[in-house]
């Protein structure tokens, strides 16, 4: 490459660079000048503003009608139209049309009662927005009550006035009064008994009233007081209190140490023309008359020598007797009735 046609090229460059500076700079001086025909930018619509209508442009907009907004109870309608070229959207204020305003129903009445007030309430039929007007507005009735009836006090529980409203039947209570209090005017004395102590009872004299205060003299039951046992019987007696004639007891009490009575007969034979010694055995305390004895018979053979009768606590009756010279025993149980053969040799029989 010759040195000209470098020359050239940087020549071209330069001009070039003087073009592009010289145009940068009547750019800015053609709106100070007022020689800027292109439109100043205007602020974006919505469908509930009015757009500005589009200004000349080097782009010559192509618009279509795409959209129809309709008018709403509050809001505008619009015709939206749409450059088919750049996606402009256009909306002309002459095609706005204005908000319809809200259309009410015949409204819905709400009596007014004791408590709260009463209203109409309407109903928007298009956007379903409510509205009470301050006219339709009502203040509560307030309760109608009745002339009251009144509750008397008792020894126990206030008195007072009862009302009640004639619209909503709500019930009221004024003027309560407090509690009589009980007036024990008549008093019965009760003595103790066996089982039972002393009391005294005071009733209340108020017509109607009924109530009662029981002071019980505690420990002061006197408690049984048994008379003497009657025979009623073989083996049968029976023990009643002297105080109360209460039954106390058919059958010996458990855990009593009792004495054993020995009646002894004279001496007899059997049909088989055996002797033996026929004894009539009580079981009782000789000392106390509650407790119940019991008639056992015994009949020895052995003689009185060799016999021994006891009753322990928790065994019984108790039969010690010699046999062939070695001592036996036999127990058996107090309570009830038998007779007791004790032979020669071998072990007692009960009958």
């Amino acid at each position: 490459m010759n040195a000209k046609r470098i020359l050239f090229i940087v020549l071209c460059v330069l001009l070039a660079a003087v073009l592009v500076l010289t145009g940068i700079a009547l750019s800015k001086f053609k709106g100070f000048l007022g020689l800027d025909n292109t439109p100043a930018p205007t602020e974006p619509t919505t469908p509930s503003e009015a757009p500005t209508d589009p200004q000349s442009t080097e782009h010559v907009h192509d618009y279509a009608l795409t959209e129809t907004i309709k008018a709403t109870c509050t809001g505008y309608g619009w015709n939206v139209y749409t450059c088919k070229t750049c996606d402009h959207l256009y909306m002309p204020t002459s095609e706005r049309t204005d908000p319809l305003g809200h259309g009410y129903d015949n409204g819905k009445v709400t009596e007014a009662d004791c408590t709260n007030g009463g209203f109409t309430e309407y109903t928007c039929t298009r956007c379903g927005l409510t509205n009470i007007p301050a006219e339709s507005q009502k203040a509560p009735l307030g309760h109608n009550w009745d002339h009251g009836r009144v509750f008397v006090a008792t020894c126990e529980s206030g008195g007072y006035t009862e009302f009640t409203c004639m619209r909503c039947n709500l019930v009221e209570k004024r003027d309560p009064t407090d509690p009589l209090g009980h007036q024990f005017d008549n008093v019965i004395e009760s003595p103790a008994t066996c089982t039972e102590d002393a009391y005294t009872l005071e009733l209340c004299s108020r017509p109607g009233c009924g109530g009662q205060n029981k002071i019980v003299e505690e420990n002061t039951a006197t408690g049984h007081s048994p008379g003497q046992w009657h025979f009623q019987g073989p083996n049968a007696f029976y023990l009643h209190c002297s105080t109360c004639a209460y039954s106390l007891r058919e059958t010996a009490g458990e855990g009593i140490a009792y004495d054993i009575l020995l009646d002894q007969h004279q001496p007899m034979t059997d049909e088989t023309g055996a002797a033996y010694t026929h004894h009539s055995v009580i079981i009782g305390v000789p000392d106390d008359a509650s407790v119940k004895p019991f008639t056992y018979t015994v009949n020895d053979y052995l003689g009185d020598e060799s016999l021994t009768l006891s009753y322990q606590i928790g065994v019984g009756f108790v039969m010690t007797f010699l046999v062939d010279g070695v001592e036996q025993s036999y127990s058996i149980d107090h309570t009830a009735p038998l007779t007791i053969t004790i032979p020669p040799t071998g072990i007692p029989t009960i009958e």
